[in-house]
């Protein structure tokens, strides 16, 4: 019911993140070892989830309108 409420794009932000939160939670939790390149994986992630964050934040510019020249 609350999927329903919530926009696309924050819903795809937010599960994208998943894999990070598991990893973490494995990490802390169950004291598991994590490696360079997973390391490496989970900082992609969350750098593209603040790329693609930051760009819904930018203002829209309206698309600019140009008036067809008038015949007379």
């Amino acid at each position: 019911m609350a999927l329903r409420r919530v926009p696309t794009h924050l819903f795809s932000t937010l599960s994208s993140a998943h894999p990070v939160w598991a990893a973490l939670a494995g990490w802390v939790v169950l004291d598991q070892v994590l490696d360079l390149n997973e390391w490496v994986g989970l900082a992609l992630i969350v750098l593209a989830n603040l790329v693609v964050s930051a760009r819904g934040l930018r203002p829209r510019t309206a698309p600019r309108v140009t008036s067809a020249p008038r015949r007379a």
